[in-house]
């Protein structure tokens, strides 16, 4: 079991072709060539030269859009001379797809068209692209590229909007919700005046719903707030049930600030809007607030009044917080034992939606894992209350679940240290070694190792090279997966002022291996990474070929230098941190979440890029020294 950092999990439809082989025309083919939207399309691909190239089993995930991503649909494709074909049916409605290529037997090799993405159009009946599908791809360019393994793009996603609205200006009005928050983030000093013009516009029209709602609601972000109100007491009196009445309604939610509060308002609002799609928001942000009040025991009613209606990640989330925060314990056991038993249900029988972004079978797994973190917070409770037995089984059937997914570090060290404390010292050894084999060793998992290679064995004579063995089975699984990700790109250049006041270049570095971190100071996997970046950083100090830069970017404080230069100070953190004040460097190395890191190689390259924070640590580190060394070439 290796934990993924982005990962991509593919619904099996088995599909055979008869007849002729099939001519394949460069990398990606389709038939027909100009499909329409609820169209079975057939999708050649032929892997040579790609990063599937010699794999025998490859899958093919199609990212279905309209005005917004539609559906996900994953396909076994078939292999047929030198490549594979698959095919998939679009939605009636779409606008298009953008496809990717998975290695079916390690789900984070993929192909998907140096990120991005392979695109097909869908067209009219007249042989014309459908309306619509110029501007859905810009919605996806920006705001579900990651979903599809494609680079964010924001200049890419403004200039196809611009296309669109010039070539089917009819459309524009649908998209004006996407454009809007577009201009917020890539050009914030002059949003306001390019929506306030296309506000100004859009009172011009004949005025439906969509665009009474959209003046309703885009005049109060350009400070208008009597048109604001002028429009919102129409949304109100004309269209009461709809969309836009039901989003100021979920205002007041967002402003209620106990969790009792918050509960009042969605019985009302529940009342109103029986069927509205954003009761499940409310559900999950009810319990996510008493968590963070504390109060543990409004939040158990809570659970038990409305069973089917939450997501089971909050349900172990807030275990875990009574655990810190030393809830009573019977309580605190209650609320675990509620928590998988809604999580087995919600795995059995889904009472929520599946994200569209997902596979069928990256829903199921996704459903495994959240069942599993929730066993594993009451495995950790029944474990600790003398139930020894039954602790062990749901610890390992939490392993057996979260495996499907991510996996979870914290949850095999304290099986380790439950095997060793409870006296199963060869199922430890068995089982420790097989961890650290698949690469998620940690100093938990061999302090526990070594104990049981004690007891076993009556010493620890010989076993430096027992766990030798184990560690090396993991980092040539390591390294050989990262030989599989290396890229040769130029670096963007850059120059940023220190926390000294210094202005740093990229090009400085030029001749040395140069490590960036993309971080802030409200990011709690960046955070949770630093101890192992602090022991990397210590590990090469006296490397004059090697050097970290830990660029600090999209803060949301007024004074971001004074906030990360305390930060830093008090941590005692040995990093060079550089400021980006602005945000332009992280928007010009496309980042789309931290922590993000990039290796630079000598000649200004980037050979990798890692993105997230699994857990681990030890892997981290030992990922980082091995990036380097195959960066040096």
């Amino acid at each position: 079991m290796k934990f993924l950092k982005a990962f991509s999990i593919i619904f099996i439809v088995s599909i055979i072709f008869y007849g002729c082989g099939p001519k394949f025309e460069g990398t990606f083919s389709i038939s027909p060539e100009k499909p329409k939207p609820g169209e079975e399309i057939t999708v050649m691909y032929d892997p040579a030269g790609t990063p599937l190239e010699g794999k025998d089993n490859v899958d093919l995930i199609a990212y279905l859009y309209n005005k917004d991503l539609g559906d996900a649909v994953g396909i076994e494709m078939q292999k047929e001379g030198k490549g594979f074909i698959g095919k998939f049916t679009s939605l009636p409605g779409s606008f298009g797809a953008a496809v990717k290529f998975v290695d079916r037997d390690n789900y984070e090799l993929e192909d998907n068209n140096n990120k991005e993405g392979y695109l097909i159009k869908l067209f009219d009946d007249k042989g014309n692209s459908v309306a619509g599908s110029k501007a859905g791809l810009a919605v996806g360019y920006y705001f579900w590229a990651p979903a599809a393994g494609m680079n964010r793009d924001g200049e890419k996603s403004l200039q196809l909007f611009n296309e669109a609205f010039t070539e089917n200006p009819e459309i524009k009005n649908d998209f004006l919700e996407s454009y809007f928050n577009l201009l917020l983030r890539i050009k914030p000093d002059e949003a306001n005046t390019i929506i306030q013009s296309e506000l100004t516009d859009l009172e011009q029209q004949e005025l439906t719903e969509t665009e009474i709602g959209l003046l309703a609601k885009w005049y109060t972000r350009v400070n208008n707030i009597e048109k604001s109100e002028n429009y919102k007491s129409k949304i109100y009196e004309q269209y009461p049930n709809g969309k836009y009445a039901q989003e100021f309604e979920f205002d007041k939610f967002n402003k209620a600030q106990t969790g009792n509060d918050k509960l009042a308002v969605m019985t009302e609002f529940k009342g109103n809007f029986p069927d509205s799609k954003m009761l499940s928001n409310m559900y999950n942000g009810i319990l996510l607030t008493y968590r963070q009040e504390g109060n543990f025991e409004d939040a158990y009613n809570y659970i038990k009044n409305n069973p089917n209606q939450i997501h089971p990640f909050y349900f172990q989330r807030t275990v875990s917080s009574m655990i810190n925060a030393g809830s009573d314990k019977e309580l605190t056991k209650a609320f675990a034992e509620e928590g998988v038993k809604q999580a087995s249900r919600f795995y059995n029988e889904p009472y929520l939606e599946k994200s569209p972004g997902e596979t069928e079978k990256e829903w199921d797994k996704s459903r495994a894992y959240y069942l599993g973190l929730n066993e594993f917070r009451y495995g950790q409770l029944i474990y600790e209350t003398g139930s020894i037995p039954e602790a062990i089984d749901m610890l390992e059937n939490a392993i057996e679940n979260t495996s499907k997914l991510y996996g979870d570090q914290d949850l095999l060290d304290y099986y380790g240290k439950v095997l060793v404390e409870t006296g199963e010292h060869q199922k430890a050894l068995d089982k420790i070694s097989q961890f650290i084999s698949e690469g998620n060793s940690s100093a938990s998992l061999e302090d526990n190792l070594k104990q049981a290679y004690i007891t076993v064995n009556g010493s620890d004579a010989g076993y430096q090279e027992y766990l030798g063995k184990f560690l090396s089975a993991a980092e040539s699984e390591m390294l050989a997966e990262l030989k599989t990700k290396i890229i040769n790109e130029p670096a963007p250049q850059f120059t940023l002022t220190d926390l000294d006041g210094n202005q740093v270049s990229l090009s400085d570095y030029k001749g040395k291996i140069v490590l960036i971190d993309f971080w802030a100071t409200w990011c709690g996997p960046c955070l949770q990474s630093f101890p192992g970046l602090k022991t990397a950083v210590e590990k090469y100090k006296n490397d004059n070929s090697v050097e970290f830069l830990f660029v600090n970017a999209w803060e949301r404080v007024d004074n971001k230098e004074e906030n990360a230069r305390k930060f830093i100070e008090a941590n005692n953190y040995p990093f060079h941190v550089l400021l980006d004040l602005n945000n332009e460097v992280i928007t010009q190395f496309k980042v789309e979440g931290i922590p993000t890191k990039f290796i630079i190689d000598a000649e200004q390259n980037i050979r990798f890029k890692s993105v997230g924070f699994s857990g681990n640590l030890d892997q981290m580190v030992k990922e980082i020294e091995l990036m380097i060394e195959l960066a040096r070439g």
